[in-house]
């Protein structure tokens, strides 16, 4: 019998949207493992992604071998680029986060404008690729921690262009056309 009820919440929206207000409302706090490891159970409060089982809040393993970064839909998928080796994955986040929660480099002064740090910082998570899957949205939530300061303009979320630097090399490849379309 319908009463007029709103239709009940899917739990993977309901993850989505608990990370999104994570990040959006509590820019203060630092980004730490932890809360990246509880943005990325939210994604996926089943384990799986589709059909595959993943690590979830977990860092992902070498088990399957290299983890290859792709695109494209399902028989058309190919290789940005492959990942770091998982052993290298708890040092690299550390420095990943000890750089983002920096607010000052090491002379005392202001480390550099929240939006040129929210770009490198989606790039750079990117790149570390930490997760089974899921890298990108969390990513794109990163991003909102570093503009808190006023400078939330650059924080929208955007698909068009998002990893071309990833593609056309590593690690000299120039991310600044990258980073300044993340002010648009």
């Amino acid at each position: 019998m319908d009463i007029g009820t709103l239709t009940p919440m899917d739990r993977h929206a309901e993850g989505v949207v608990d990370m999104i207000l994570d990040a959006t409302a509590n820019c203060d706090p630092p980004v730490t493992r932890g809360r990246l490891f509880g943005w990325h159970a939210a994604l996926f409060p089943t384990g799986y992604s589709g059909l595959s089982r993943i690590n979830a809040g977990a860092w992902r393993d070498d088990a399957d071998g290299p983890m290859p970064v792709v695109s494209g839909g399902i028989g058309r998928q190919w290789v940005r680029f492959e990942a770091p080796p998982a052993a290298r994955l708890e040092a690299d986040v550390a420095a990943f986060l000890a750089w983002l929660n920096a607010t000052q480099d090491s002379a005392g002064a202001r480390a550099m404008p929240p939006l040129i740090k929210a770009g490198l910082a989606h790039l750079w998570f990117v790149s570390l690729h930490p997760f089974d899957d899921g890298n990108g949205r969390i990513a794109r939530w990163i991003r909102p921690t570093c503009c808190w300061t006023g400078c939330s303009s650059g924080c929208a979320i955007g698909s068009a262009g998002r990893l071309s630097p990833l593609t056309t090399g590593r690690p000299g490849c120039s991310i600044s056309c990258w980073t300044a379309s993340k002010a648009n």
